[in-house]
């Protein structure tokens, strides 16, 4: 457990949590909804949307060999206004932020699996 509790440290102390967060706050911060790739927000405006820290995950990724690496979760939610979610917070999509183990980065995804508007 020792070895399991260093390591948690070791990952707290990148502020992953933080970084992804920041990283998501430019989507809020740019000029115009026009200046996002088209349809980036599936219909969602920029202030619909709540970013919420979900997991982390430790995965072996095969880069060069199996390393280890960090997955970051950060949930995309808009308000429930239905009430059928916990915190009142409708799940609609996710965004991945993965670093070595090491703290330093390697990728990250963006992906809302519910649009707004059906098709």
């Amino acid at each position: 457990m020792d070895v399991l509790n260093k390591l948690k440290e070791k990952i707290d102390s990148f502020q992953l949590n933080e970084r992804a967060l920041k990283t998501l706050s430019k989507i809020k911060n740019v000029e115009s909804d026009d200046d996002l790739f088209p349809k980036f927000l599936k219909g969602y405006s920029r202030d619909e949307i709540i970013f919420k820290p979900k997991q982390q995950v430790l995965e072996l990724y095969n880069f060069t060999g199996f390393d280890l690496s960090v997955l970051t979760i950060i949930g995309i939610y808009i308000n429930d206004i239905e009430k059928k979610w916990s915190d009142n917070l409708k799940p609609i999509g996710y965004f991945e932020y993965q670093t070595d183990i090491n703290g330093e980065y390697i990728n990250d995804y963006f992906e809302i699996e519910d649009p707004k508007y059906s098709s």
